[in-house]
């Protein structure tokens, strides 16, 4: 999407290419000008197409991903439709907001979506979704984990350095798992006694 940025690049590469051209011109012989021209023409390419390239990578995997999940959206508004009568009372855990976008949904937390901030800074928004779940205020929780090394070891707030402070446990306690797949790391859970 934004690579379009380093096309334009280019021409500013051309003049200044020529005018080292022409300094070196008058010193050195027709094939050191030759060379050294062509030098800097390959760097100047190469340093527009290989970032370029990297950004091409970086930009085409959040579309990867929200293809990867659309099979548990379409899950998830199934076990909605069943389950909770409530649409204010869902809550997606791990910022994967393609679920309140496809259910038509704005949860009735204040902190439903993490901010780009540290833990450190603004805890708020992942306590508030921690005891949310805790306290039982929600119906339905879709939690988005990430495993490292053993399989059995989850972690929803990657990155983000903090105690989930009972999360999981919370989750077990008070809700029932109705569905998961270990591909995306999504888990629905439905209130047990709802």
């Amino acid at each position: 999407a934004y690579l379009h940025y380093y096309q334009y690049l280019v021409p500013f590469c051309l003049p200044a290419a020529m005018l080292v051209g022409r300094l070196i011109a008058g010193l050195q012989k027709k094939m050191i000008i030759i060379f050294t021209a062509g030098m800097i023409c390959s760097g100047c390419l190469a340093g527009v197409l290989l970032p370029a390239k990297i950004l091409a990578e970086h930009f085409d995997k959040p579309v990867l991903r929200y293809q990867k999940l659309e099979k548990d959206i379409d899950e998830a508004v199934q076990i909605r439709d069943q389950y909770c009568p409530n649409p204010d009372s869902i809550m997606v855990i791990g910022n994967a907001a393609a679920f309140y976008v496809r259910m038509n949904v704005i949860p009735g937390i204040k902190f439903f979506y993490i901010p780009a901030v540290p833990y450190r800074v603004f805890p708020d928004a992942i306590d508030t979704q921690i005891n949310a779940v805790k306290d039982q205020e929600v119906e339905m929780v879709i939690v988005q984990y990430h495993r490292y090394g053993n399989v059995d070891q989850k972690k929803v707030f990657s990155g983000q350095n903090v105690q989930e402070n009972g999360l999981l446990e919370a989750l077990r306690q008070y809700y029932e798992l109705q569905f998961e797949d270990s591909g995306t790391g999504i888990e629905i859970w439905i209130h047990k006694e709802r």
